[in-house]
């Protein structure tokens, strides 16, 4: 059930979103909204749950210090990737020495984002899961779902 549910990927709207990207993105299990990221970083100070999967343009000279603060911004449950231009190297080992989840390039194809899709449901899961060691527990989250499914 939940690997078939669309990831909803926030896009950099400053990143090009055309049909072949769309379409790569639908492929791979994405649903991509286009924001700002000042909108973004308002929206997880404001909602601490907040989006779950980003997608950042890469820009040639890109400093690691500025994706590291965007990584502290986003918080550890967000599943951070960054976009490049496939001749920016430089921007690709910033974005990995500043922690993000993800380096992809600007014509990445559906398998591609496939991978990453695993990947970044894995992350969700993860954050989502309810581990119980006791029986009792596991009784008690059952009776809530019970009850909650039936109102």
């Amino acid at each position: 059930m939940y690997e078939s549910r669309p990831i909803e990927l926030f896009w950099d709207n400053n990143a090009d979103l055309n049909a072949q990207t769309v379409t790569a993105l639908n492929s791979g299990g994405f649903r991509g909204r286009p924001i700002a990221l000042s909108q973004l970083t308002n929206q997880m100070v404001e909602n601490e749950a907040g989006p779950r999967v980003v997608c950042v343009q890469g820009r040639p000279g890109m400093l690691e210090g500025h994706l590291r603060a965007l990584r502290d911004v986003l918080g550890p449950r967000v599943y951070l990737i960054l976009r490049v231009d496939n001749s920016d190297l430089s921007t690709a080992i910033a974005g990995v020495k500043s922690g993000v989840d993800d380096v992809v390039t600007v014509d990445a194809d559906c398998k591609v984002w496939q991978a990453v899709a695993a990947s970044a449901r894995l992350r969700l899961l993860k954050y989502e899961s309810y581990v119980f060691v006791d029986e009792t527990s596991q009784q008690l989250l059952a009776l809530v779902e019970r009850v909650g499914a039936s109102e």
